[in-house]
């Protein structure tokens, strides 16, 4: 076995305020569409991922970078549980289709995850990352590893979808953000 170079402690701490920055929103992409423990254990999977591609190469948008591996390590978690033989399609199959739902409660906060659920896996991630953890546009491209084209009818679709089944009315952008964060 090859002994790691230690890193140089700019390096470390450099590290550790990214770690403080990005876990709690990595761990809140999680809890978004998978129970618990489960979240939990992708967000560790994920940032381990992460910290690994770090030392082997330059990365220049770290945050659309990670949320790109949690992406990759959702679909993956996904691909486990769903049924053998049966592909999941994560632009058409919502995660609520893969057996993970929020209970029926009657407060906003768990109407708005449930509505944001029902959502195409890429249509979520999508909105979450731009609304929720408010990427620009060209970084949640890049975290799914899109065109910008793409993303924008992600998200208009998403909108729509909410609307929808919200029946509000209302730009569902703030609101569904604000449930997002607090989960």
């Amino acid at each position: 076995m090859s002994a790691q170079t230690p890193r140089p402690p700019a390096e470390r701490e450099q590290l550790r305020a990214l770690a403080d920055d990005l876990y709690p929103r990595l761990l809140r992409f999680f809890r978004s569409k998978v129970p618990h423990p489960d979240c939990h254990d992708l967000a560790q999977q994920t940032f381990v991922e992460f910290l690994k591609q770090v030392q082997s190469k330059p990365i220049e948008d770290r945050r659309a970078y990670l949320f790109g591996i949690a992406r990759f390590q959702l679909l993956k978690f996904i691909e486990r549980r769903s049924r053998a033989g049966a592909p999941f399609d994560s632009t058409r199959l919502s995660m609520a289709a893969v057996g993970t739902s929020l209970s029926m409660h009657f407060d906003r906060r768990n109407r708005l995850m449930a509505a944001l659920r029902e959502l195409p896996v890429e249509q979520q991630i999508a909105f979450e990352l731009r609304h929720g953890e408010e990427m620009q546009l060209e970084e949640v491209a890049k975290a799914l590893d899109v065109s910008l084209a793409t993303i924008k009818r992600y998200l208009a679709s998403a909108k729509a979808a909410l609307q929808a089944h919200l029946s509000a009315g209302d730009d569902p952008s703030d609101s569904i953000a604000d449930a997002y964060r607090s989960n």
